[in-house]
């Protein structure tokens, strides 16, 4: 881990003026101790990656994940530890 003085330039900070608003995903619960739940709408018949990482970056899972009539996915957490993770 590096220590010291970190500065972040927002300068050049740019965002997306017009959000798809036909792919929301919501991730649920929050905590959670045996399966995590990730929905999602406009993503129905497509695939995509999903990682969760800890505050190390280490990644704890990562997978693709498919649905073909369903918009909710399950991830199986009950083996990862207990802590922070971003998805």
């Amino acid at each position: 881990m590096q220590l010291g003085l970190f500065v972040l330039d927002i300068s050049q900070l740019t965002s997306i003026n017009n959000a798809d608003r036909e792919s929301i995903v919501g991730v649920f619960p929050n905590p959670a101790n045996t399966e995590l739940r990730v929905k999602d709408s406009g993503y129905l018949g497509k695939s995509f990656q999903v990682s969760l990482i800890d505050l190390s970056g280490r990644t704890a899972i990562s997978k693709e994940m498919s649905s073909i009539n369903t918009d909710e996915r399950m991830i199986d957490v009950k083996n990862i530890p207990s802590g922070f993770y971003i998805l």
